[in-house]
């Protein structure tokens, strides 16, 4: 919660676990328009394997947008990762993680 008047924070994490428990979710987003975000994640009582599933949101410009030229000028990518614990979020960017447990 931002008080009124009060700055925004530049980084926004969210974390959610499946019904079954056998995969954890966080969202991240950089606001910053112009700076990159490194972040450590540590977890507690969910034993993760040691790789994850990373979806991110990003374009060049925050202005940019898809057109009927350019209808995949924003688009997510997908890639596995495996040093989720250590991430650098690109500037004005949404990252979505999908970590499963080891049980």
């Amino acid at each position: 919660t931002t008080p009124v008047g009060g700055e925004t924070p530049v980084l926004d994490v969210s974390a959610t676990l499946s019904e079954d428990g056998k995969n954890l979710f966080i969202a991240l987003i950089n606001r910053h328009p112009e700076r990159d975000v490194s972040v450590r994640l540590a977890l507690q009582n969910f034993p993760a394997r040691p790789t994850a599933t990373l979806w991110r949101l990003w374009s060049e410009q925050f202005t940019d947008t898809n057109t009927f030229d350019r209808p995949e000028k924003v688009k997510p990518t997908e890639q596995t990762v495996t040093d989720f614990q250590h991430l650098t979020l690109p500037r004005h960017s949404v990252t979505l993680l999908r970590l499963s447990a080891l049980r």
